[in-house]
């Protein structure tokens, strides 16, 4: 598998040129990724690495679909970018798609998630002033993007101290609260701002009393409800999107991430009575062009595979095992939180769990040094998930036999 790794002469990467000439916003592993291959990544030094991670959720489909890759190649050597002054024929069938998926409605493509909670607060806003309504609600420990707008909508202030001030008529929310939830929401309410599992929040799944409660009252009150799947859907959980394991339908949804599998591309998707947005209003000068939409239309196309859902089921249902049983064999772990593909080991050995898989070449996140966050490919084998737990039962017992 990838020979040319062995065969050919590559440069060496140059850790100094890239940390002189880019911005410093991440702080970086010593890893310059080459090739990719479903669940596996190869590096610059010949070495296999296991991606438990889909690069932040983004490659559900795996690294190098080739069904993914031929829709690229294909578009690429016909047509890249107008402008969205001329119609564009697959985001037409990509929004077909997402409606069918969840429910009716009208899509704007974009970029980004950031760029679609952008979108869906705008929306929000143009709505509620036509409805004299103006205040937001969103959910203490969410996370909706970096932009300001999504910022805001975002419950951490350790990511809002140093830009604010922020946009105002935003309030926060306990998760699970029902109690603070109801305090908060009123007919000046014109929507609530939601992820039904909080993934930076640290894989927290929301009640589904909460989730229903906050149905009921948005509906009482003529609030809208927009529930981010940027991290959730494209099958994350098990369903094409989270929201679908509640028993309710939303007013909207984001999507991104695994939406192009690594291609950048963005979604809202509104129901049609609230699709107030018109021409002028909002717009993306490279939201759904050509190469990105030939991506993501072919991608919604395995979330409309029953056969292709059913096997993600399996897999989701046999880690979810596994890992129950890790948290029964180490006291170290205390919790195992998430549903489907989307796990969270809540322990506060987070950074050596973190640290010894990373030696182990295997790619995981570290959650403020409480949850490890496990998020695979959904196109990950049995054996592979076997491969993640023998390097997982490792890692926790040489930190067991270190008696830390």
């Amino acid at each position: 598998m990838w020979t040319h790794l062995e065969t050919k002469k590559e440069k060496p990467m140059n850790q100094e040129i890239f940390n002189q000439f880019v911005l410093k916003t991440y702080t970086r592993q010593n890893v310059f990724f080459k090739k990719g291959k479903g669940v596996w990544l190869f590096d610059d030094q010949k070495n296999k690495w296991l991606d438990f991670l889909s690069g932040l959720g983004v490659v559900n489909f795996g690294h190098t679909h080739p069904d993914l890759v031929k829709a690229l190649k294909n578009q690429a050597s016909k047509l890249w970018h107008t402008s969205n002054h001329f119609y564009i024929e697959k985001q037409g069938l990509a929004a077909k798609k997402i409606s069918s998926l969840s429910f009716d409605g009208k899509t704007f493509f974009c970029n980004s998630g950031t760029e679609a909670n952008e979108a869906a607060l705008k929306l929000i806003k143009k709505w509620g002033n036509q409805n004299q309504k103006k205040t937001i609600i969103a959910l203490k420990h969410s996370f909706h993007g970096r932009t300001i707008g999504a910022l805001t909508l975002t419950g951490q202030e350790v990511y809002q101290n140093d830009f604010k001030p922020l946009i105002p008529d935003v309030v926060y929310c306990e998760p699970d609260n029902r109690k603070d939830f109801e305090s908060k929401i009123n007919d000046q309410t014109a929507g609530v701002f939601i992820e039904v599992i909080q993934g930076e929040g640290g894989v927290y799944p929301l009640s589904k009393d909460f989730v229903q409660t906050v149905r009921m009252l948005t509906q009482k009150h003529k609030a809208l409800l927009f529930i981010d799947e940027i991290q959730t859907g494209m099958g994350r959980t098990g369903k094409p999107f989270a929201y679908q394991h509640y028993g309710i339908e939303p007013d909207g949804i984001t999507l991104a991430k695994a939406l192009g599998n690594g291609i950048p591309v963005g979604a809202m998707h509104v129901k049609d009575e609230f699709a107030v947005l018109t021409p002028g209003d909002h717009a993306s000068t490279f939201g759904g062009n050509f190469l990105a939409m030939a991506v993501a239309d072919k991608a919604l196309t395995f979330l409309k595979d029953s056969k292709w859902m059913e096997n993600v089921l399996k897999n989701s249902r046999y880690l979810e095992g596994e890992l129950n049983r890790v948290v029964l064999d180490y006291p170290i772990i205390t919790s195992l939180r998430g549903k489907g593909m989307m796990w969270g080991l809540v322990t506060d050995r987070a950074s050596d769990i973190f640290t010894g898989l990373a030696g182990e070449k295997v790619i995981v996140s570290n959650i403020k040094n409480k949850v490890i966050r496990i998020l695979p490919p959904l196109v990950v084998k049995k054996k592979e998930i076997d491969y993640f737990i023998d390097k997982l039962r490792k890692v926790l017992d040489q930190i067991k036999k270190q008696g830390k």
